[in-house]
């Protein structure tokens, strides 16, 4: 298990990524990272890399959901 608050580190060093919610956090997505390993650094500038870079930050500013008080 990775934590990381950087969404470069997460693609580049895992397997697949949990994007997160706020509070009370649940995972929303889990993201598959289909790049084989070992991955170099310049993976980062790949159009899957940046893909999928765009998705996980599409998730992240998306709107924050509220539990309801069902």
């Amino acid at each position: 298990v990775l934590i990381a608050h950087s969404v470069d580190e997460a693609l580049f060093r895992s397997d697949r990524v949990l994007v997160m919610s706020g509070r009370p956090g649940r995972v929303i997505e889990e993201v598959p990272l289909p790049m084989s390993r070992p991955r170099e650094r310049d993976v980062e500038r790949t159009p899957e890399f940046v893909d999928l870079r765009e998705h996980v930050w599409d998730l992240l500013s998306g709107p924050i959901v509220t539990p309801s008080n069902d």
